[in-house]
């Protein structure tokens, strides 16, 4: 699957909080704006999708571990509600909405429906407008760490 950037959209009414220096994977690239995963067995960051992790936040910048060790490389992430790209075959929905259902990592910026395989991502807050290069469909207000 070809990777295409997501203009992931941060709720500025919303409390946020940024974490410094998380350690990379190994060959591991992230872009600004991608969910960002940690494994509990080492707890070096990863991009999605990634089955078994968690979901720390939302990458602040670029970051190309390919040729490096897991630790070479460190990234800053946001946490609080962002704005995500919706599944096109899996969709988040409104009854996800009324009971703040959990969301799981499709793609980097992308959240789905189905826990089958994939990692949490944070609570279903809402729905709204999500413009991206391909059109302009349905996001899903996402509440990423601590409190989700």
């Amino acid at each position: 699957m070809a990777y295409s950037p997501v203009n992931t959209t941060r709720l500025s009414s919303e409390p946020h909080r940024f974490i410094d220096a998380i350690p990379l994977k190994a060959a591991t690239v992230l872009r600004k704006n991608d969910l960002v995963l940690t494994q509990d067995a080492d707890g070096y960051a990863v991009s999605a999708p990634a089955a078994s992790c968690h979901c720390i936040g939302v990458s602040q910048e670029e970051k190309d571990n390919t040729s490096g060790a897991s630790g070479d490389l460190t990234v800053r992430v946001e946490q609080g509600t962002f704005l995500l790209a919706n599944s096109s075959g899996d969709p988040v929905v409104i009854a996800d909405v009324a009971i703040k259902a959990l969301c799981y990592a499709e793609a980097p910026g992308i959240v789905c429906h189905t826990a089958a395989g994939k990692s949490p991502v944070g609570r279903v807050v809402g729905l709204s407008e999500f413009k991206s290069p391909s059109g302009t469909s349905l996001g899903v207000l996402v509440q990423i760490g601590p409190n989700s």
